[in-house]
């Protein structure tokens, strides 16, 4: 929902948070929030390729959240990757002192924000469309469930075969 003409033509129903209506609105961001979104943007860009060579492909989920006095704050989406930013402080530290707009920079905060991810350049919301497998267990639960709850019997027996394709499937 980046797009300005999109959120400008797109009438957002009741439902809509009051961001979205807003922006729906052609509101823009406050000043200083729309600094510091610009900043902490230009600040990822930059320590990107820096890191690139101490975390190699992780470098591309990092993003700035935090840049202030001493201190970086990194957001990444798993608590692996997180911990990984952790063990390897020193040598990001190291790393990010190769640019000039990260020198004063002595501490690395790293938080977990499972919402991001980073696609072509581009930070998006992670969505999980990879479907998992059901377990035996699930499957035989569910199939108890639907015996006792469904007293249609071809509704029940319909369901009790989607569940079980479902199983094979994966």
């Amino acid at each position: 929902m980046s797009n300005d003409l999109y959120l400008k033509t797109h009438f957002p129903n009741h439902l809509a948070n009051y961001t979205e209506k807003q922006a729906a609105a052609g509101a823009k961001l406050p000043k200083e929030l729309s600094r510091q979104l610009a900043y902490f943007t230009h600040l990822t860009n930059l320590c990107i390729p820096l890191l690139s060579s101490v975390l190699g492909e992780l470098s591309n989920q990092i993003q700035v959240v935090y840049a202030h006095d001493d201190k970086i704050t990194l957001a990444l989406p798993t608590i692996t990757a997180a911990n990984h930013v952790r063990y390897l402080h020193q040598e990001c530290l190291l790393a990010l002192h190769g640019h000039l707009a990260f020198g004063q920079f002595s501490k690395i905060k790293v938080i977990v924000n499972h919402k991001i991810h980073r696609i072509g350049g581009q930070i998006t919301n992670q969505e999980n469309t990879q479907e998992k497998p059901l377990s035996e267990n699930t499957v035989q639960t569910i199939t108890q469930t639907a015996k006792l709850v469904i007293k249609n019997p071809s509704l029940q027996a319909s369901f009790i075969k989607l569940i079980q394709t479902a199983a094979i499937k994966a």
